[in-house]
């Protein structure tokens, strides 16, 4: 719990504080969720034609994360 302290800044808002506390531990829930799946019961199966097209929506995704953490001229 020591990183889930290190994340929140004291004047963060109770809203913040709920976000964070239901964000962090599904970090680690949805990848272990995703291995059982994939591996361990065969839940779903995904034809190999849908991986490129998985890559370039994540990698696509990924932009606005990215730019929004980008430090602006405002912020130094």
């Amino acid at each position: 719990m020591v990183g889930f302290a290190v994340c929140l800044r004291a004047d963060a808002k109770g809203f913040d504080k709920l976000f964070t506390a239901l964000h962090v531990p599904l970090i680690f829930v949805v990848p272990s969720v995703a291995g059982l799946d994939a591996v361990r019961f065969g839940w779903s199966s995904m034809p190999l034609d849908t991986v490129w097209p998985g890559v370039f929506l994540f990698l696509l995704a990924t932009v606005p994360v990215v730019r929004a953490m980008r430090p602006t001229a405002a912020t130094g």
